[in-house]
């Protein structure tokens, strides 16, 4: 009965936690709207929702790529390559097959004159 009871407490924790990485994905998504300012604010917001459910322990594929591939494209736009093409890996690492992180991890090996390493 203790170990059910923990099991529960468990899934309501990953449930809030989700629910909460998923609002930080959407605000930083309204962030990204806003070229000036709004995108360093993307990528704090970004990097705030993976560390929770880092924390958490939560494996929720799908959430961390979407959060992943937001924060390269985030990091792109600042001019920060080196950290565009880490994020796209990353994504890279629980999609292989996703052409989106391929483009942006290309574009980020092509900006940082990495040419051969672009085309893979």
């Amino acid at each position: 009965e203790v170990f059910a009871e923990k099991q529960r407490e468990q899934r309501e924790l990953w449930r809030s936690v989700r629910e909460r990485a998923q609002s930080l994905k959407a605000w930083g998504n309204s962030e990204m709207q806003d070229r000036e300012v709004g995108t360093e604010l993307a990528a704090k917001t970004y990097r705030e929702a993976l560390r929770i459910v880092s924390e958490a322990l939560l494996e929720d594929k799908p959430l961390e790529l979407a959060l992943r591939l937001n924060l390269a494209e985030a990091f792109a736009r600042l001019d920060q390559w080196a950290e565009s093409e880490e994020e796209s890996c990353r994504a890279l690492e629980l999609e292989p097959s996703s052409t989106k992180a391929r483009f942006r991890r290309g574009r980020a090996r092509l900006k940082l004159g990495r040419v051969e390493e672009a085309k893979e």
